[in-house]
């Protein structure tokens, strides 16, 4: 049997309750056997002859040996003596039995190391799942360095993993996980060799690495990755690699009373800055708007200050101010009360011109003035007037056939010769 990680071990392939009672028998039937190292001699239909130093060649059936392990005469292998000498032949071997017992002799040394070990996801069972543990033999056991490496990847130990031990807060669905590769802990091991193991324990062990780790390097004016744990009127609460962090209310936008809610979301991750280190807490505080370029200047650019724009009167102030919507900007511009036309007060709906003051950094709006948009038109549209309405010259009126030219006489009036 053979671990391929990145194929997803089909439902068929394999009936790992049945692997799991040959384990139990394999570790029962093998605890007191000796191991021993024997040296394939030659290759048949049905078995493999090995030498294991006695005058007879013990045989091993060739069913024992894992699909991908090709053995050539001088390869070597540990077995067990598991049947009587035959007629002819020395007594029947086992690699079965030889290699589940040096896992287990290795599997015990992880328990009490607590250390980790690789394994494969298989299947489902009831409320968790069938895992394959990747186990060599301790160097302690003293095998030779001829006997292929190989051998140990084709026979992965089962063990279970319930559910509950598979992670903490992993959104995938369940499904996905078949197949997949993982690091695993030893919950526990019973004598008969069945062995409980644990994703989730190696998971909160790695987290907390890693917070010790962002407690440690991380520094006020850093930029990190944060997740949103929960959104309040007050702020959001965050996690940085397992840190606490609170990013209050006016740090989480520039926009003034931002509505939280509906601009961010649980389980979103945003980059924030640093900005208090609590070490005695474990804690920082953080900012969004540090990270984010401030959008007034965005409107600067685009609105001069000077510059003349026309817009909609979309609310009227009680005080005479009004907000106006102009296109290409989602936040309505405002005119304060003294700014307006006294003559000609706003309305709703209606549109007018104005001359551009500033930009507001604080409140993010383009501030309007009608009045001086008006000031400023006033000594043109005088000037445009006067022209229009300009008298006749004293020499028109005396002289008014060498004086006057065609277009120079008043609308609808006409010159005549004394």
């Amino acid at each position: 049997m053979s671990l391929d990680e990145n194929k997803p071990i089909e439902e068929g392939e394999e009936d790992f309750a049945k692997l799991f009672e040959a384990t139990t028998e394999t570790h029962v039937s093998a605890g007191s056997r000796d191991i021993t190292v024997g040296r394939v001699v030659s290759k048949h239909e049905d078995y493999y002859l090995m030498d294991i130093g006695l005058k007879l060649e013990g045989r091993l059936k060739a069913g024992e040996v894992p699909q991908g392990l090709s053995l050539e005469p001088g390869a070597l292998l540990p077995v067990v003596r598991s049947g009587a000498p035959q007629e002819g032949f020395g007594p029947l071997l086992s690699l079965k039995y030889a290699v589940r017992s040096l896992q287990v002799q290795r599997l015990r040394r992880y328990q009490q190391e607590n250390q980790r070990l690789d394994a494969q996801i298989f299947r489902r069972r009831g409320d968790g799942f069938f895992v394959g543990l990747d186990v060599e033999p301790d160097a302690s056991a003293g095998l030779p360095a001829g006997i292929p490496a190989k051998l140990w990847k084709l026979v992965p130990y089962p063990a279970e993993m319930p559910l509950a031990e598979l992670d903490t807060d992993d959104p995938r669905p369940i499904h996905r996980w078949l197949g997949r590769r993982v690091q695993v802990k030893i919950l526990d091991m019973r004598g008969d060799g069945l062995v409980l193991v644990s994703r989730k324990k190696v998971a909160i062990e790695m987290k907390e690495v890693l917070r010790r780790e962002t407690l440690t390097s991380a520094k006020e004016g850093d930029t990190l990755t944060a997740k949103i744990r929960e959104i309040t009127p007050e702020g959001l609460r965050m996690d940085v690699s397992g840190v606490e962090a609170h990013l209050p209310q006016t740090e989480a936008s520039w926009y003034p009373k931002a509505d939280l809610r509906r601009r961010f979301r649980v389980g979103e991750t945003l980059e924030v800055k640093v900005m208090k280190k609590d070490e005695q807490a474990e804690r920082f505080l953080v900012s969004r708007r540090a990270v984010e370029p401030h959008p007034a200047d965005a409107l600067e650019a685009k609105f001069r200050r000077g510059s003349v724009i026309e817009g909609t009167v979309s609310k009227v102030l009680p005080n005479g101010g009004c907000f106006v919507r102009i296109d290409g900007i989602k936040r309505e511009a405002f005119v304060p009360a003294g700014e307006t036309v006294k003559d000609t007060p706003p309305k709703e709906g209606t549109k007018i011109k104005a001359t551009i003051i500033r930009v507001d950094r604080e409140n993010i709006r383009v501030i309007l003035s009608p009045k001086k948009f008006e000031d400023k038109m006033m000594p043109d549209m005088v000037r445009q007037y006067s022209k229009e309405s300009q008298p006749f010259s004293l020499g028109q009126i005396l002289n008014p056939s060498e004086e006057a030219e065609e277009g120079d006489t008043p609308e609808g009036g006409s010159v005549e010769s004394p």
